[in-house]
Formats: structure tokens, sequence, C-alpha cells
């Protein structure tokens, strides 16, 4: 018994050249996990992550990408 399937293949438009001229965009990531940090150094970490994402998208624009951002927190290991 033999069984024989026929796929077509689709391929976008899609080349370096034609992608450097499409417009990006910014995405959130998922959420990271959080482990080990107090609530108040927590809000000023995430903050500090938020400004820091706010400065890069206000001088970057990306092309032909989805940019994702994200992040987690954790507490320092102690360990150098």
């Amino acid at each position: 018994m033999a069984i024989y399937a026929s796929l077509n293949a689709y391929s976008q438009d899609c080349t370096q050249a034609s992608a450097s001229q499409k417009p990006g965009i910014w995405k959130e990531g998922m959420k990271g996990s959080v482990s080990g940090i107090p609530p108040a150094d927590l809000d000023r970490e995430r903050k500090v992550v938020a400004a820091i994402h706010l400065m890069v998208k206000s001088k970057y624009s990306p092309t032909g990408v989805e940019a994702n951002l994200n992040g987690s927190y954790d507490r320092p290991s102690g360990k150098v």
C-alpha cells in the first residue's frame, strides 16, 4: 500500500531588502518570574526597567522585526 501526499509550499514575499523597508513593532513578551524580592525593591526595579525600555523605544525604531521586551526579577545569588 502506498500513500502519497502533496503539499503546496507558500513563501512570503520577503527579502533582506524588502524586510528593511517594513516597519517593525514593539511587543511586550511574557512576564518574567519574580522570586525572593521584597515588594518595595521589586517596585523600584520595575520602574528602572520601564524607564530603560522607554529610553530605548524613544530612540530606536525596529524595521522588519518584532522587537520583544520583557524582564524577570530575582534576588541576588550572593555568588560572584
